[in-house]
């Protein structure tokens, strides 16, 4: 498990670092040799590296990092955009220590002097302008660096966080470098996942600076141990009794396939017995999927009230429930979504009992710590009554706030999807552009009602399931490529999972 961290829970491991007895520059130190070791890796046989350097410590880091590919016999060139007169602390001991060592440093101080830089004949740049304390946007000769080091056709290495990319939200503020990798520091920052900042860092690697430490509050990314650890292997006398008993009500006469696809989800990962409870018009669909128990309720194909009184029964003997997937919007799903809440039982909500949890906001009131909510950006802006513009401009706090608000657990769903319960929050960012496409969430909710159903706890259940869902769709990626995949495929490939003596289909 990884911790990620904000700029200023970064600002506070560095203090806490100094407080200790190691120096500032001690630390910028052993973060440009990180740089410099990047940059030696990337740079052809007899090419240049090029080091445009800011103010502040990510200039200072990029000082150093030209003095030490200078001391390990490669060809750079800095280029400082900042007055000398301007800098301060250690990035002023690194200019000194460049300019006493005779380092060649272009004056860009004055303004972008782009003539001067292309006449350079770099093969490398290297992005120092920035770093992660930019709150404003980019502007003036800034601004006119990074659109000739998007326009240079070389490859680009940021140092940190590449310059433009606020490094708490991933936005983009004005202009940002678009960079090929990105050396951080101690630990990944929010802006390396969360777009459009993941997708302008390109491969992100992590430098340690000093001795670490864990940072309370801060968000994590769970790693294939951690799932493994979630789902431990099965006693020998395992039976599906003891495996899980989940209740899934969906589909309807227009989304049959959501069921189909949540169920087979719910089977693969681990569920004992699943129990799917569909409207009458659409039994004859789970005939495809003969591991699941189907109740036909009702007597036509949607959840209407009566389709919904026929439910109630099965709720008692469920260890978990789940709702929504393709249900559409029929009368009794409220009613149906009021009785699973009321169960007080794991239960994990999607689609459309998101939809009728925010068309009956008297419902809100019955959310519990046992409730999981799936919901994609428009959902969430449904739910909260916010933009949807707002909830992906700033998707962490919308989910933590959402989390503390309802008291349940919230899988906000993305391309870097934010779990949040209570104080914990998880980044997940496995998975590929086949998931969007209709039928992902179906599976993903399908899995976490394994989970929860086996026993796992809401949040590590949730964070498990985005884990799985991404993962098997990379493996699915590997066999047939992002445009041939579909939802089923990804289903087929949780099996890689139950190959393993500790995958989910061993899972206690």
């Amino acid at each position: 498990m990884q911790e990620i961290l904000s700029p200023e829970q970064m600002r506070g491991v560095e203090k806490r670092m100094m407080e200790r007895g190691v120096p500032g520059l001690v630390l910028m130190e052993h973060a440009a040799r990180g740089v410099a070791d990047e940059a030696l890796r990337r740079l052809p046989r007899n090419g240049r590296a090029l080091i445009l350097c800011g103010g502040g410590s990510n200039g200072g880091d990029g000082l150093s990092a030209l003095r030490q590919l200078c001391m390990r016999g490669a060809d750079a060139v800095g280029a400082l955009f900042v007055s000398p007169e301007k800098l301060a602390g250690d990035a002023l001991a690194q200019y000194r220590m460049a300019t006493g060592s005779g380092l060649p440093l272009i004056d860009c101080s004055a303004g972008f002097i782009e003539d001067t830089l292309t006449k350079v004949g770099a093969s490398l740049l290297i992005d120092a302008l920035l770093g992660t304390g930019l709150s404003r946007e980019v502007t003036g000769s800034f601004a006119r660096a990074v659109a000739w080091m998007n326009g240079a056709g070389l490859p680009v290495i940021s140092v940190d966080i590449p310059s433009g990319v606020d490094a708490e939200t991933g936005r983009v503020l004005g202009t940002a470098v678009r960079a090929d990798a990105t050396v951080t520091f101690q630990n990944r920052k929010l802006g390396h996942l969360l777009f459009p900042g993941r997708e302008r860092s390109g491969s992100v690697s992590v430098v340690p600076i000093g001795i670490g430490e864990s940072v309370p509050g801060a968000a994590v990314v769970f790693e294939e141990e951690d799932i493994r650890s979630l789902l431990p292997p099965r006693p020998a006398d395992s039976h599906k009794g003891k495996n899980g008993r989940a209740l899934l009500a969906a589909g309807s006469a227009q989304y049959a396939g959501a069921a189909l696809l949540a169920a087979s989800a719910a089977l693969r990962g681990g569920c004992g017995l699943l129990h799917a409870a569909v409207p009458q018009g659409i039994r004859n669909v789970f005939a495809q999927c003969p591991g699941a128990i189907c109740h036909p309720a009702g007597s036509g194909g949607e959840w209407d009230e009566d389709a919904a009184r026929d439910v109630l029964p099965l709720i008692e003997q469920a260890g978990a429930l789940g709702i929504g997937p393709g249900a559409g919007k029929g009368e009794g799903l409220p009613s149906l979504l009021r009785a699973f809440l009321a169960a007080k039982k794991p239960l994990v909500i999607d689609a459309d009992g998101l939809n009728a949890l925010s068309a009956h906001r008297e419902l809100f009131p019955l959310l519990h710590g046992g409730v999981v909510l799936t919901p994609h950006p428009a959902e969430m802006a449904r739910l909260t009554g916010r933009p949807m513009e707002e909830i992906l401009a700033r998707p962490l706090r919308a989910a933590q706030e959402a989390a503390r608000s309802w008291g349940c657990a919230v899988i906000l769903k993305g391309a870097t999807s934010v779990i949040a319960e209570g104080g914990q929050t998880c980044l997940n960012a496995t998975g590929n552009t086949g998931l969007a496409k209709a039928g992902s969430g179906d599976v993903l909710t399908g899995i976490l009602l394994a989970l929860l159903a086996q026993g796992l706890p809401p949040f590590p259940a949730a964070c498990a399931a985005a884990y799985l869902l991404g993962a098997s769709a990379e493996k699915a990626y590997a066999l047939l490529a992002t445009r041939m995949l579909t939802p089923t495929d990804v289903t087929d490939a949780l099996s890689f999972w139950s190959s393993s003596p500790s995958g989910p289909e061993h899972a206690g």
